[in-house]
């Protein structure tokens, strides 16, 4: 793992960290599906005029079918379905879910020739990792909602396959026109959503918080990740979903005023132990300038 890669890894583990805050705001006063649109449409609003300066408009026309593929795994697909389901389980349990990715990425050389494949001591890392996780946010299977559930492991699925659509298709191309291209597709299918529930007496907090959301948690964050995944490979570049939780608590108790718990206490140290190993070098293939799967 290289240093640009480590800066990568932390950016995203902490830029995706701070939604859960920014949402449980923004959430008071617009509907989950339009604050979708919100957050694709004004970070293509920033990100479109940047790529066109830039003269990489072609990329987006040239590669749009494998970005089709990656948007529709990353974005158009899972975040509808992590919406619902959130309605129905609680946010723990939907982070504890969502943890599991790299443990199913893990597994992905089973079924993609791309995949990675990781030594014993990154095996170890992962699972030492989740068990962070586990003590962070608790096993709170009290109502579980099985549709729930099944919407949340496809939500795994998709988010698993999408690195690795961007590693075997993807990775020449830069990161910016890309993810530009796949915010726009993204902002294409979520439009309607503006006409059925629009976004009406939302506050200053409500559209700051909005903002946030669309120019740093979505248009930046889904840049750097396509660095990330480039620089790292598809499958370690999931490991900052261990850290991302760590983030949340951390503001919520600094911002929010929560309750530090024994579980986080004992669960940081096991998770951020868990993705170093993990993340160092030794059996994982894949990255800048190393070959990906056997």
């Amino acid at each position: 793992m290289t240093r640009r890669g480590w800066l990568l890894f932390a950016a995203m583990s902490l830029i995706w960290g701070a939604p859960y805050l920014f949402i449980s705001i923004a959430g008071e006063y617009v509907n989950p599906f339009v604050l979708v649109l919100l957050r694709t449409g004004l970070a293509v609003l920033v990100l479109v005029p940047i790529v066109l300066v830039r003269g990489q408009a072609r990329i987006m026309i040239q590669r749009w079918r494998p970005i089709l593929a990656f948007a529709l795994l990353e974005i158009i697909i899972p975040w509808p379905m992590l919406n619902y389901a959130e309605t129905r389980i609680s946010s723990s349990m939907a982070g504890l879910l969502i943890a599991t990715v790299p443990l199913v990425a893990a597994l992905a050389f089973l079924v993609s020739p791309r995949a990675e494949r990781y030594s014993l001591r990154q095996v170890i890392g992962l699972i030492l990792g989740f068990g962070g996780v586990v003590l962070l946010l608790g096993l709170d299977v009290d109502g579980a909602d099985p549709l729930a559930i099944l919407l949340m492991l496809g939500v795994v699925v998709c988010y698993t396959a999408a690195p690795l659509v961007m590693s075997r298709y993807l990775s020449d191309a830069p990161p910016l026109p890309v993810m530009t291209a796949a915010l726009v597709m993204a902002t294409a299918v979520y439009l309607p959503s503006a006409f059925i529930a629009p976004p009406l007496d939302v506050p200053v907090r409500g559209w700051v918080s909005i903002v946030i959301l669309a120019l740093v948690c979505t248009g930046l964050a889904m840049v750097l990740f396509g660095a990330l995944i480039i620089e790292a490979g598809p499958t370690r570049s999931m490991l900052f979903t261990y850290v991302n939780p760590v983030v949340a608590l951390i503001l919520g108790v600094l911002v929010l005023g929560e309750t530090a718990t024994p579980g986080m206490l004992l669960g940081l140290p096991l998770i951020l132990g868990g993705a170093i190993l993990a993340m160092r070098g030794g059996g994982a293939e894949g990255g800048r300038g190393r070959k990906i799967g056997p």
